[in-house]
């Protein structure tokens, strides 16, 4: 496994070395999805296999509920009832959009409605799901980081809980840059001035050589917090070069040897947090400055 780190590397390196393996549970945790309306609510549940969740959460008789409430797209996690992570959606509406940067534009159209989450995942969702914290720098609302895209598969299925009908996942790019410009054809959401980029999001200018607590900056107009900097996100697809076609949802190519990231970071220069910006890297690589968000059906 590879992984890099800015402040000690400078640019990123490969870093061969194996996270320490995770501490197996001896007993089963119950986790139940649970669907609240005004007229009706239902309890479905799943065995998930030991390992996967926080030690508080390894004991038996422990259970993990899944709330979802449809009006405000919140989804909450709850222990013995008591909450221990929430994660905030906001609502991505169809539509179609230039995707890329000048030069290199193409037409692409996002045919459903989605939910993109308002933040980048923290480190206490993180150790809620996990159990474990692999980021450098440490803070409960700072977003998780030294995360591969292949250690963010693995959260997504503990998330989903082994369900049959998985309801978190990656976004795909181009549902990333169509949600991160909310409409806009300028390099920036909020415009083209890069001046204006210390108000939307963290860069190497203000960030002093460090990650910040999510939702601290303006958000776009569509609701999304820290798509400009902060932490670069991993996006589903696999790099390739871009079309010359228009397309409709596209999902990227069904193979290859890298992993697209998007959104620039606290490490960046304004260039590398624009909109359009595109970045890729094997998705077994993790640095102090990768991170993601969630995506869930509409």
């Amino acid at each position: 496994m590879r992984s890099g780190n800015a402040l000690d590397l400078g640019r990123v390196k490969a870093d061969k070395s194996e996270r320490t393996k995770e501490t197996k549970a001896n007993t089963a945790i119950r986790i139940a999805k649970q669907v609240s309306s005004i007229d009706e609510r239902r309890e479905e549940g799943v065995i998930v296999k030991p390992g996967g969740l926080s030690d508080k959460a390894k004991k038996l008789s422990r259970r993990i509920y899944i709330r979802s409430s449809v009006r405000s797209i919140n989804d909450d996690l709850f222990q013995d009832g008591e909450r221990i992570a929430s994660i905030e959606f906001c609502h991505i509406p169809a539509g179609t959009f230039r995707m890329g940067r000048s030069g290199n534009f193409h037409g692409v159209t996002i045919s459903k409605a989605f939910y993109l989450a308002k933040y980048p995942v923290t480190q206490d969702q993180w150790e809620a799901i996990m159990g474990d914290n692999p980021s450098y720098f440490k803070g409960a609302k700072l977003p998780v980081e030294q995360v591969s895209w292949e250690d963010c598969q693995q959260f997504i299925e503990r998330l989903n809980g082994q369900t049959r009908k998985a309801k978190y996942r990656l976004p795909t790019e181009a549902e990333w840059e169509y949600a991160c410009r909310a409409g806009s054809t300028t390099p920036y959401p909020f415009g083209d001035d890069k001046k204006k980029l210390s108000d939307h999001g963290w860069y190497h200018a203000n960030s002093d050589d460090k990650s910040h607590p999510v939702g601290q900056k303006v958000p776009n107009s569509w609701g999304l917090h820290d798509m400009n900097g902060g932490v670069w996100e991993w996006c589903n697809d696999w790099y390739t070069p871009y079309p010359r076609w228009k397309e409709t949802d596209p999902q990227g190519p069904s193979s290859g040897s890298d992993r697209v990231l998007r959104g620039g970071s606290w490490f960046d220069g304004p260039k590398r947090c624009r909109s359009g910006f595109r970045s890729y890297f094997s998705p077994d690589f993790r640095c102090n400055f990768f991170g993601f968000r969630l995506a869930r059906k509409g």
